[in-house]
């Protein structure tokens, strides 16, 4: 089995996972630390590395949780036209 074939399969649990800590943040601020949020951004980057595309929706997500803790948002080193 390729690298590709192997990240294609555990792209949706990757997605879901980041999307579902967003949420959790969201719902749960005070357990976005500062520590937590570099961890999640971290995990968006590699995400993004892989997934270009779907990485856009986990972005501006994650901008949205920055803007309600007012927080610094990631950097759209993949800012791509989509």
């Amino acid at each position: 089995m390729s690298n590709t074939d192997s990240w294609f399969k555990v792209s949706d649990f990757l997605y879901s996972g980041i999307s579902q800590k967003i949420k959790f943040y969201q719902d749960f601020p005070r357990f976005a630390t500062p520590k937590n949020m570099e961890d999640l951004k971290e995990a968006i980057k590699i995400y993004s590395e892989q997934c270009v595309v779907s990485s856009k929706f986990l972005r501006d997500d994650y901008q949205n949780l920055c803007q309600s803790l007012q927080q610094e948002p990631v950097e759209d080193e993949y800012d791509l036209e989509i």
